[in-house]
């Protein structure tokens, strides 16, 4: 009987083995697969927080835009109703600069503003220079719609806008200010909004 027994102790040592060897398997494959589900499972909460931050950055965000716009004609030129910018954005904007207008001779220059809050308008302070000689400019009480109206600053003006959010980013809003001759109008296309590097 002991061979009988002893034959059956070591079949049930191979099937206990095999089951161990199967078991270790498994056991390393579902280790495997929770490894991978563990590293999509980090990889898309970053996405998810990224995210998340993204969209507290954009609402907080500042956004100026510009509008130099005529209306009518009034007899005898062009006549400017809106010289403004305006933050559209949820957050304050500051240290706001606006590009000049540069086309011999004229040089249009727009003061900097130090803070525009969120959905406020703001009415520019506008300087027109005139070239009087080498790198010498004088300011000139010369109407800006009838510099626009002259033709000498071309029939497309670009303009960048340039400020930074409460926590010291930069930004840069950019557009074109284009003169009709034919209808003697002026309007502002917005380009773009974007961080500045």
């Amino acid at each position: 009987m002991n061979g009988v027994g002893e034959g059956a102790r070591r079949q049930m040592d191979q099937t206990l083995q095999q089951l161990q060897a199967w078991a270790t398997v498994a056991a390393a494959i579902a280790g495997a697969f929770t490894f991978f589900a563990l590293i999509w499972y980090t990889i898309e909460t970053q996405r998810l927080r990224r995210a998340a931050e993204r969209q507290n950055d954009i609402a907080g965000m500042p956004i100026v835009l510009l509008k130099l716009s005529s209306v009518e004609q009034r007899p005898g030129g062009l006549l400017l109703d809106c010289e403004s910018i305006r933050n559209v954005g949820n957050g304050p904007a500051f240290d706001i600069n606006i590009s000049a207008i540069q086309k011999a001779p004229f040089e249009i220059r727009f003061e900097p503003i130090h803070l525009l809050e969120p959905k406020q308008t703001y009415v520019l302070d506008i300087t027109v220079w005139r070239d009087v000689g080498v790198s010498v400019f004088s300011k000139m009480s010369v109407w800006l719609e009838s510099v626009i109206e002259s033709g000498e600053l071309g029939s497309e003006m670009p303009v960048d806008i340039s400020y930074a959010d409460a926590a010291g980013k930069r930004y840069r809003s950019r557009h074109v200010v284009q003169y009709d001759a034919v209808a003697k109008r002026v309007s502002t296309g917005f380009q773009g909004h974007g961080e500045l590097p």
